[in-house]
């Protein structure tokens, strides 16, 4: 989902389940690196939401943003 067509989420349920790593201020190397490294690591949990802040994200309530990502997640999971 891009950035135009994110809204915040209606009040309901957060997924108490969903792990999320949230990026903020990382260049991109940083980034892939931190990702490669946490992807190779077998005590890591494989289903975990990472995303990185955008100037949209930044604007909203934490649990709505959650709430959004762990949305996003499951249609991309359910895609392939």
């Amino acid at each position: 989902m891009s950035e135009d067509t994110m809204q915040p989420l209606e009040e309901g349920e957060l997924p108490q389940d969903q792990r999320v790593i949230l990026f903020h201020g990382f260049t991109r190397e940083e980034l892939m690196l931190l990702i490669n490294l946490l992807n190779s690591h077998p005590q890591v949990p494989r289903d975990i939401i990472m995303a990185t802040t955008t100037e949209t994200s930044l604007q909203w309530k934490v649990a709505d943003l959650i709430k959004e990502l762990a949305r996003e997640h499951e249609y991309f999971k359910n895609r392939q």
